[in-house]
């Protein structure tokens, strides 16, 4: 264990510095984009504060993603966390084509949770 006096990073000087990532970009579509299942929240998808963990969002999207799209190398991937969900809620997944990807979001009683934008290489 280091003590955090030694620490490259340590005390608040830490949160002084600016995060090396991109902007994050939310995730819109002009229309509705159509049912194409739906997915209950089961015991092993949620994290220690009894909500979905993050990284089950990015699972479920991939699971609903259409076929001719699941051997396809993405180049970028974008996930939007708008509301947790439990474990009771069934969620409804709607899907999309958009200009070089596909969108995934999940609904529970008309409300958006998450969505998910996948960006593919060209063939």
């Amino acid at each position: 264990m280091i003590d955090p006096k030694n620490y490259k990073y340590g005390g608040t000087d830490f949160f002084a510095l600016e995060a090396d990532s991109p902007e994050c970009k939310k995730i819109v579509t002009e229309v509705p984009l159509p049912v194409i299942g739906k997915r209950p929240v089961y015991y092993t998808d949620l994290d220690c504060n009894y909500h979905l963990n993050n990284s089950a969002y990015s699972r479920i999207a991939t699971d609903f993603m259409p076929p001719e799209y699941q051997s396809r190398e993405v180049l970028d991937f974008v996930v939007n966390f708008n509301k947790e969900t439990k474990l009771s809620d069934t969620i409804e997944i709607r899907g999309g084509e958009i200009i070089d990807g596909y969108i995934i979001q999940g609904y529970c009683a008309d409300v958006l949770h998450f969505a998910c934008e996948f960006v593919f290489r060209k063939d």
